[in-house]
């Protein structure tokens, strides 16, 4: 006999990641870095992000596990996730009615819709890499675009 028990949850979890830091004062997660560029015979390299961004002049990296959130949950109940995220974030506790944003952190808006239910999705594949806020009447909220 099988018997198998299913439910759902959410779960706040935390995922560690590997970050590098480089003397320069940049820390970037590995899964962000596309390659490092050096030339024979030179003692500093660049680190080329996966968005195009370039770290230059660095001579020494440290590597060490870094802590990223799974979901974030706000006061008001909104709560959004994965976080970082890479395709779709999805967001929970919204009231119907409520226009929810996507902002740049200079307070550009770059997505905007409106809630038709509790939870929504929001397409963000195809912005850069970086950190957004997503407002809503009541929440401000950062997450990060991988």
């Amino acid at each position: 006999m099988l018997i198998v028990v299913c439910c759902a949850m959410t779960i706040n979890a935390q995922v560690k990641e590997w970050s590098m830091k480089t003397d320069t004062g940049e820390s970037v997660l590995l899964s962000e870095i596309d390659y490092l560029l050096a030339a024979d015979d030179c003692r500093q390299f660049s680190v080329i992000l996966k968005n195009g961004a370039t770290i230059d002049n660095v001579s020494e990296a440290t590597f060490s596990e870094a802590t990223s959130i799974y979901q974030i949950k706000a006061d008001d109940g909104l709560s959004l996730f994965p976080n970082p995220v890479r395709a779709t974030l999805n967001i929970s506790g919204c009231q119907p009615g409520v226009t929810v944003a996507v902002l740049s952190l200079d307070g550009q808006l770059i997505i905007s819709q409106v809630a038709t239910a509790d939870s929504m999705t929001i397409a963000v594949d195809n912005l850069p890499q970086g950190t957004y806020l997503l407002k809503t009447d009541h929440s401000v909220v950062k997450f990060i675009k991988k």
